[in-house]
């Protein structure tokens, strides 16, 4: 774990120092100081799928603090997330950064690790479902900074169970009893977050094992429902009037 640690330490200290250099050069060295920095770039779409999202659009984003999980939570999209929490941490420490999910959901694990360096950061998450928040991704939107966790209005979000995957080869019974153990941890402290991130914001706070229950199948929710759950605060809305629209939101006052 240390060594890890260490090396997500490093690869953070990297892309800061190598961002730092880009906006010193200035527009002239700009393409190429993107082009090594390649790897770092956000993608879209499912493991070894997908493209670069556009340099513009990665430059602007770190710019404003915005970050997007825009396909499933796996290896790969959780390292980056936690590279870049820690790059906008150590740019700015304590400044909000909006994280906005479009999600399927995934890999435990790797949400775990995106939870845990949001808890760690001093800068505030705040968090906006877009699409759809299922499993972990509906996790993660319920644990932003409270009072700033928000949803689009067409938005769906989903709970259920943690699924499990036994691991892969033979497997001795005492290795298969391991992995049903572990399971049971899993599924237990799963309903155990989940009534912590929704115990402020809900009408009726719900225990864990009122949770554990209420997710042994896929359950779906509205952008209303899932504010009257606790999983957010707020849906975002538009206000009528003349010129262009504003951002409103609804349930939380004097939220944008």
């Amino acid at each position: 774990d240390l060594v890890a640690a260490r090396v997500v330490a490093s690869a953070a200290l990297a892309t800061a120092t190598g961002l730092s250099q880009l906006e010193q050069a200035g527009p002239a060295t700009e393409a190429g100081a993107r082009a090594g920095a390649g790897a770092g770039a956000l993608r879209d779409g499912e493991p070894g799928g997908g493209s670069p999202l556009p340099d513009d659009l990665r430059s602007d984003s770190a710019r404003v603090r915005k970050l997007f999980l825009n396909s499933g939570v796996h290896d790969d999209s959780a390292n980056l997330l936690v590279l870049q929490l820690l790059f906008l941490e150590r740019v700015q420490p304590g400044a909000p950064i909006e994280l906005i999910i479009n999600s399927s959901g995934g890999d435990l694990y790797g949400g775990h690790a995106i939870l845990d360096t949001m808890q760690a950061i001093s800068s505030p998450v705040h968090t906006r479902c877009l699409g759809r928040c299922r499993s972990m991704a509906a996790v993660l939107l319920a644990a932003g900074e409270p009072g700033h966790r928000l949803s689009y209005p067409s938005a769906r979000i989903m709970l259920h169970q943690p699924s499990w995957e036994l691991s892969e080869g033979p497997m001795r019974e005492a290795d298969i009893r391991a992995e049903v153990d572990e399971a049971g941890r899993q599924r237990r402290a799963w309903a155990r977050l989940i009534a912590k991130y929704t115990k402020h914001g809900a009408r009726k706070a719900r225990t864990p094992e009122e949770l554990d229950t209420l997710m042994q199948t896929d359950t779906f929710f509205s952008a209303e429902e899932a504010m009257d759950m606790g999983l957010i605060d707020g849906v975002v809305g538009r206000v009528k009037g003349g010129g262009h629209a504003t951002p409103a939101v609804s349930g939380v006052a004097h939220l944008r």
